[in-house]
């Protein structure tokens, strides 16, 4: 194996290019209880000043909540692909596929030309697909076959032909990947036993027993590929002593490190064209810049394409390589400054280039090849011009086809949430991770009308996720992971004038993802507007007056997940432990003389703050503050902290309404 490994460095470093930019060396940042810096708010924040509507319906609506085809959510995606023979695989989250009753796995045979089940298929998604030595391998997020056996099928199973059987009593966490190499089947995710071997996220199948995989890694395990007898893995893990960051490689079931690693979350490898491909959210150290694609040329890590403008915000999930293309999907809305929605390719020339037939309405997540044609599955409803059911084919001229006439996926679950609710009058601004709803395209935010009980949505949206929304006049504020808005460059954050129905940016944006706003007279103020510094990772608040930002000069260390103003005094709840060099605990308060403790703080993150009169209420996972106990919830005033809950469980989201708390 290590000799393959030599051969593999020595033809990539003669295929690197000295005019890359390299990515530099990674950065050690600040961790707390494992969680990520940029922490996000699960629940929706209402702060001061934003508009309350009564609620004129003491029933709770069906509309949102119907069950089929019609759920609020076009439900369904495809995920993993395989082949074998005759014989197409395709895994992933749905119910029904070209209207068989399948349970999230499906298979093709090019001889009969038939969809058909195998067995009951599984009662949770279907992640990976792998054959070998006859049999396919399924890993996924599933605990049965079928949606109503008892019989246990813990994340891994393997079919022989006829019927599903646990592979060596299973594994206790999600399984995100399945490669496969001489005897062996190696399996990546999120799991600490596998049968009764404890491992960490990845192990080795042997036919018969479970192996440990050299320590294992600490942390999560996304995806692997096959390089001749080489295993490489890349996911979220960071292991300092074996410099394991991000991405690494096994020889002889020994780990190596590829220059350190970088920052950041892989979710796909490829091998093309003598270089070896990273795909995720990956973070650029010079500036802390977001990118989907990397790559490897035998010594360094470069910025695939020579310019961070690749990318930028866009996340990239899958990548597929053929002898003169690397197909790359993911959620994304450009390549090199041309419209490239959720795929491009990338040449031997080194050129990003969009899909000559289009991009698709949503995610894509998957990729295979069958019949000399690409399968490309996703969370998406349209593929070019096609109307399409979250899997469509590409023929070598790059146009695209259906799988069949009633080829879709549906029913299942899918990965799709509302992070943030915003009233306004007559209308409720939604935003989170969902591409439609009621099958209208609405990339992560859309507007309800309370009047009409319809959907609409804001202009094309945004590129990724949204985190939190205000409304202030006839401006919709958006804040959240993405990098573009209504197709114009904006970093983090923008808004949408009600009037004009178009997209603004707002100066340059945020360079860290934007949480929580609060709006009055003064301004927009942004929970976070990143500057880099030092490597401190200080955050910084922005105020936006409606033209430019005002970056307000204290430093916060630690990350914002809520604010809230009251007149001339500012509030902050996250995880933080320092304001302007005050020490704090999760929580702190701003006054025309600078920043200041609220006694002892709160135990552990806030998410939520609330001000109510003169009060102000906190809610989050703390449990005390000093010798006082405050679970989940807390209120503030002149006395101190003072516990009303009888919470025994954390809080995400706080509203007032007729002198009630909710």
């Amino acid at each position: 194996m290590k000799s393959t490994v030599l051969l593999l460095t020595v033809l990539l470093l003669a295929a690197g290019s000295a005019a890359k930019q390299p990515l530099g060396k990674p950065m050690n940042r600040e961790i707390v209880d494992g969680q990520s810096p940029r922490m996000k708010n699960g629940g929706a924040t209402i702060p001061l000043k934003k508009t309350q509507v009564p609620l004129v319906d003491p029933q709770w609506d069906s509309i949102f909540t119907s069950y089929g085809y019609d759920n609020l959510f076009d439900n369904g995606e495809v995920r993993a692909f395989a082949t074998d023979g005759d014989k197409l695989y395709l895994g992933g989250a749905f119910e029904f596929f070209n209207g068989v009753h399948c349970y999230n796995i499906i298979q093709y045979d090019r001889v009969s030309k038939v969809w058909s089940t195998l067995g009951l298929g599984f009662n949770g998604t279907v992640l990976s697909l792998a054959v070998h030595n006859g049999k396919l391998y399924a890993g996924g997020r599933f605990t049965r076959a079928g949606s109503n056996s008892s019989a246990p099928m813990s994340r891994i199973a393997e079919w022989n032909g006829t019927s599903w059987k646990q592979v060596g009593g299973g594994i206790n966490g999600n399984v995100n990947a399945l490669a496969v190499i001489d005897t062996s089947v190696y399996v990546g995710g999120d799991f600490s036993k596998a049968g009764s071997l404890v491992t960490d996220n990845i192990v080795r199948w042997d036919g018969s027993n479970w192996n440990e995989v050299d320590g294992g890694l600490n942390y999560l395990v996304n995806c692997m590929l096959v390089v001749d007898d080489t295993v490489f893995v890349g996911g979220n893990f960071y292991d300092t002593d074996r410099e394991l960051r991000s991405v690494a490689y096994l020889a002889d079931d020994v780990w190596h490190d590829l220059d350190g690693g970088f920052n950041g979350e892989v979710y796909s490898l490829a091998y093309f064209a003598g270089r070896l491909f990273a795909g995720g959210d990956i973070i650029l150290f010079t500036d802390e810049t977001f990118i989907g694609l990397v790559e490897w040329d035998g010594a360094e890590w470069y910025v695939s394409g020579n310019d961070t403008t690749a990318f930028v915000g866009g996340r990239v999930y899958t990548l597929y390589a053929t002898s003169n293309l690397m197909y790359i999907g993911g959620t994304f809305s450009n390549v090199m400054g041309q419209t490239a929605s959720g795929i491009a390719v990338y040449t031997t020339a080194e050129q990003f280039l969009p899909l000559q037939g289009g991009g698709v309405y949503g995610s894509v997540l998957g990729f295979g090849s069958f019949d000399d044609e690409i399968y490309v599955g996703g969370n998406f409803l349209t593929a070019g011009s096609l109307t399409v059911g979250h899997v469509a084919k590409l023929t070598h001229a790059d146009v695209w086809q259906e799988v069949g006439p009633l080829a879709e996926a549906q029913g299942g679950y899918s990965e799709t949430w509302i992070s943030t609710i915003a009233p306004a009058g007559r209308y409720v601004f939604v935003g989170g991770m969902f591409t439609s709803i009621k099958g209208k395209p609405c990339n992560h935010i859309a507007m309800w009308d309370r009047v009409t009980r319809t959907w609409s949505s804001l202009g094309s949206g945004v590129d990724a996720e949204v985190w939190g929304i205000t409304v202030y006049g006839d401006k919709v504020y958006a804040g959240g992971e993405f990098e573009h808005a209504g197709g114009i460059k904006a970093r983090h954050v923008a808004y949408w004038d009600r009037m004009t129905q178009t997209w603004h940016a707002m100066g340059d944006g945020s360079k860290r993802f934007v949480d929580d706003f609060v709006a009055d007279t003064s301004g927009i103020y942004a929970s976070v507007l990143y500057e880099m510094g030092n490597d401190d990772f200080d955050t910084y608040i922005g105020r936006w007056d409606g033209s430019q930002w005002h970056q307000i000069p204290e430093p916060i260390r630690g990350y914002i997940n809520t604010i809230v103003k009251s007149g001339d005094t500012l509030y902050i709840g996250g995880i933080l432990w320092r304001a302007d060099g005050t020490d704090v605990t999760n929580i702190a308060m701003r006054t025309p003389g600078g920043w200041h403790a609220l006694d002892e703080g709160l135990d552990d993150r806030v998410t939520d703050l609330l001000i109510a009169g003169n009060t102000l209420y906190a809610g989050g996972w703390f449990t005390t503050s000093g010798s006082v106990q405050v679970s989940g919830i807390a209120r503030w005033d002149d006395a101190g902290w003072t516990d009303i809950g009888v919470m025994n469980n954390g809080v995400r989201g706080l509203a007032w309404h007729n002198d009630k708390l909710y």
